[in-house]
């Protein structure tokens, strides 16, 4: 079996300047991918599949020498914008890319939870999410993943957020999908949330479950 990395690189082979840029980025920082790519790889067997590319890569990088993020988009003339956690969001060709430097995690920023590595599956809001790949330790952690799949029920992992409402529609979309339940805590978020504006929003732009109500 590959490793993630690996299969990462040969499914982005044929975008050169993709393969470069991260490339480029792991020769001066440790790279760990969060989130719905890494979830895909392992529920399609521990591979992506080459014919349905993941609809983004999320990437948490840890500067260790050498040319620092903002360079290296710079020297390569990288076109971004800012997402709205202060990272870098690129299109690259098809590869959609949101990078972040670990220290300006959201989490990390605004508690006092250490900024570390192995604290990045503790600094999403729902366990579903809590899932980590290290390219250079060639290493998962998804200690909280691996609860909601064992127990089939979503629950909060870190529960400060600035977008709550965004992960109460996940979490409806993720109870569909995966035919999980709701902990009682995020239960009441849902209630909370379903007739607020901005959640009305989110589930109009597409993607969530038309039942949502």
């Amino acid at each position: 079996m590959f490793s993630l990395k690996i299969a990462f690189y040969f499914l982005i082979r044929k975008n050169i300047r993709a393969l470069n840029f991260i490339k480029d980025i792991e020769r001066s920082h440790n790279i760990y991918m969060m989130g719905g790519a890494v979830r895909n790889y392992i529920e399609n067997g521990y591979r992506f599949d080459i014919n349905n590319l993941p609809k983004d890569f999320d990437f948490v990088v840890e500067y260790k020498k050498g040319r620092t993020l903002r360079k290296i988009l710079c020297n390569r003339q990288i076109r971004y914008s800012r997402n709205k956690f202060g990272g870098y969001k690129i299109q690259i060709g098809k590869i959609k890319i949101d990078i972040w430097e670990l220290k300006d995690t959201w989490a990390f920023k605004n508690s006092s939870m250490v900024a570390n590595y192995t604290n990045l599956e503790n600094s999403v809001f729902l366990n579903v999410d809590g899932i980590v790949y290290d390219f250079r330790r060639n290493k998962f952690y998804k200690k909280a993943y691996d609860m909601a799949e064992r127990n089939k029920k979503i629950s909060v992992v870190f529960k400060q957020s600035p977008y709550v409402h965004i992960n109460a529609v996940r979490a409806i979309s993720y109870a569909e999908k995966y035919k999980m339940t709701y902990s009682n805590q995020v239960a009441e978020i849902v209630e909370k949330y379903k007739n607020n504006s901005a959640f009305k929003k989110t589930v109009f732009r597409g993607g969530i479950p038309k039942n949502v109500n």
